[in-house]
């Protein structure tokens, strides 16, 4: 099993949510990894159903696209 940890603060990297995320995935014994969401470049949604809605799943490819 992998554990996927988020954080979306904007301060900065290593903030007490950044440490907190990365030291409760250390706990699990699992392989982890961190995604600092402020890192990443993408768009919200663009409401193009006819794309979308047949796989029930966001068709659009940017840095988010992992998570499908």
């Amino acid at each position: 099993m992998k554990i996927i940890g988020f954080s979306a603060g904007v301060i900065g990297h290593k903030t007490n949510v950044d440490r907190m995320v990365k030291a409760i995935m250390e706990e699990t014994g699992h392989e982890t990894e961190f995604v600092k969401l402020t890192d990443l470049d993408f768009s919200t949604c663009k409401g193009c159903v006819q794309l979308c809605a047949t796989p029930g799943v966001c068709r659009l490819e940017d840095a988010i696209s992992f998570l499908s």
